[in-house]
């Protein structure tokens, strides 16, 4: 059932039928909130919302956070305009135990 939503939705974004891959995404959320295909429906949320609108950054800058080896990346980086890599902000815990390489010791 998931998969066949999935691939309606796909097919709906692919096509140019954006609000129709919109509704199938948004029932696929409600009836699998933690489906096996999460990823996947996802990465179709942010290329459906950049290819309709151009204005999903904020999604696709979240979706490359939470999955930054997903095989999705590149094709969410292209669709959504995104040129770099988007990493996370190091933690100061991580920042606090290098020492800065250009400070003088006295």
């Amino acid at each position: 059932m998931q998969l066949a939503l999935l691939r309606e939705a796909r097919a709906a974004s692919t096509s140019g039928n954006h609000e129709r891959a919109r509704r199938l995404l948004d029932a696929l959320d409600l009836r699998h909130p933690q489906g096996l295909l999460l990823e996947e429906r996802s990465a179709l949320r942010v290329l459906t919302e950049c290819e309709a609108s151009g204005s999903a950054q904020a999604r696709a800058s979240a979706f490359l956070l939470r999955y930054p080896a997903s095989v999705y990346a590149a094709k969410v980086r292209r669709a959504c305009g995104i040129e770099t890599e988007v990493l996370p902000a190091p933690s100061t815990a991580a920042t606090a135990t290098f020492s800065d390489p250009t400070a003088r010791e006295h």
